[in-house]
């Protein structure tokens, strides 16, 4: 237990060593995302206490349970940086747990993250976030709600640092009239993509800009090899 001494109150975790797995080297972002000492996270979230009150008064202590989610996080002239990200158990009004994308397009300021190298807790500025890598075996629940699509795209997607992702946008069009630009004028602040690596969380401001890989989206249903990794 540490405490973090940057913040007004002292915020005490309890974690596990992260047991790291790399993943499989690809050109453009994804020799990003696997560069460095391991790679993203593969094993599935575990719940820790966080405890709001240091300790200090047993008798008042506040709990907040958290899930923590695995992931590869990018800032502006940062190396990217293996941890967690936390997520309430519980949503309102429903029964599943809070989602990293429902997180990242919230209106929190800070978004608490664990960093896996030396276990500290960072407040990180949510919109100075550039992007977020998932590993494959984690849960989907965990990364974005459950949702109808229809229609899928692929896309090459250019970043503000000059990354360059093959990528799948999946959304709902039932009747063909949502295009790819309506769906990504529709976004939150972050938007889900599908990779060979994973899933890529973009803030969809530091993605200066999408070239369309096939000129017409396609029911997913009907697309014959739907693994994103025939994209990469």
């Amino acid at each position: 237990m540490r405490p973090v001494d940057t913040v007004p109150v002292s915020l005490m975790i309890r974690a596990e060593l992260l047991h790291e797995a790399p993943l499989k080297d690809e050109r453009t972002l994804a020799t990003i995302v696997t560069a460095g000492q391991g790679g993203v996270v593969l094993q599935r979230p575990r719940q820790f206490i966080l405890s709001t009150d240091g300790g200090a008064n047993p008798g008042r202590a506040a709990y907040v349970e958290k899930i923590r989610v695995p992931a590869r996080v990018s800032q502006p002239n940062l190396e990217p940086r293996d941890g967690w990200f936390l997520l309430f158990p519980r949503v309102e009004h429903s029964a599943r747990p809070e989602t990293l994308l429902e997180l990242l397009n919230s209106q929190r300021v800070v978004v608490p993250f664990i960093q896996a190298d030396d276990a500290a807790v960072l407040l990180l500025t949510r919109v100075n976030i550039d992007w977020i890598v998932v590993g494959r075996d984690v849960d989907t629940g965990l990364v974005h709600p459950a949702g109808r699509v229809t229609t899928e795209q692929r896309v090459d997607l250019r970043l503000i640092d000059e990354s360059h992702v093959h990528a799948v946008f999946q959304w709902d069009s039932a009747d063909g009239t949502v295009r790819l630009s309506d769906f990504l004028d529709a976004s939150g602040d972050f938007l889900v993509a599908k990779t060979g690596f994973g899933l890529l969380l973009a803030n969809r401001l530091r993605i200066r800009e999408t070239r369309l890989a096939e000129s017409t989206p396609r029911p997913v249903a009907d697309v014959a090899d739907s693994d994103p990794r025939a994209a990469a």
